[in-house]
């Protein structure tokens, strides 16, 4: 018993380490080196070189912390069909929502890529540079915001989303928005699923990150068939019933209940 508590107190402070490297990474980024990368690219005609570098910037922060987080074992990563994940290109990943570090994971995996995010991360403290710097907020109107994602697909990005918007609560069904279906049949862009499993669950939604399962979890991502777009569009049928099908085929694909 006296061996169980040691070794859980001594994952919660090296789960406490790694937290407060992302912290202070987030602050170094948003107060020293974005602002010289905003200094140095101020011009418009520099704007892409200067989002591709924050991108790049971003994506190489959130690989050490992923990093130092399995090296300091507080938890551990396993992917699946990791080729699919590393050569996406001009594509939507979808993907379920479990943790709270699922889109870390993501961005630290898959390249030059970006993310639908709430408004409201971009009013955290420790975030909001960086969501503001790289990411794509859902408060615009939905039709700007397919605009939006339809250009940052034609600027070969690949576009993260969570269709059920938040992390999803363990033991209750959760609502699946459509619109990653619209962006994709706005686009006629493809499609990535990638099904997120973490055993034991940590980090979900309304728990503080200082409660830790008793043993190490384990992220298994898989990264499933590409789904085509092509195969919804049909003539004869609505936005919202072409919607409709792709989201109920992506419910199926990532296991959501």
């Amino acid at each position: 018993m006296l061996e169980q508590k040691l070794n859980y107190y001594w994952r919660l402070f090296r789960t406490a380490v790694s937290f407060g490297v992302f912290g202070i990474g987030s602050l170094l980024l948003a107060f020293c080196i974005f602002p010289i990368i905003h200094f140095l690219f101020c011009f418009k005609k520099f704007s892409n070189i200067k989002s591709y570098l924050m991108r790049r910037i971003i994506r190489f922060s959130w690989q050490l912390f992923i990093g130092i987080m399995c090296s300091l074992q507080v938890l551990s990563l396993k992917i699946k069909n990791i080729e699919q994940i590393k050569n996406s290109k001009q594509q939507i990943i979808v993907a379920n929502h479990p943790s709270l570090i699922d889109i870390v994971i993501l961005i630290s995996l898959i390249p030059n890529s970006t993310c639908i995010v709430k408004e409201a991360l971009a009013n955290n403290f420790f975030m909001k540079y960086v969501v503001k710097a790289s990411f794509i907020l859902n408060s615009t109107n939905p039709e700007q915001l397919l605009e939006t994602c339809n250009l940052a697909l034609k600027d070969n990005l690949n576009i993260i989303i969570f269709p059920e918007g938040s992390r999803s609560i363990p033991n209750q069904k959760s609502k699946l928005s459509r619109g990653a279906a619209h962006i994709a049949l706005y686009s006629q862009s493809n499609i990535l699923p990638i099904r997120i499993d973490c055993r034991p669950l940590t980090l979900i939604k309304n728990q503080a990150w200082y409660i830790i399962p008793d043993t190490k979890p384990v992220f298994t991502l898989e990264a499933k068939p590409i789904l085509l777009t092509s195969k919804y569009i049909q003539k004869h049928l609505s936005k919202q019933k072409m919607a409709k099908n792709l989201i109920l085929d992506l419910k199926k694909i990532l296991e959501i209940d």
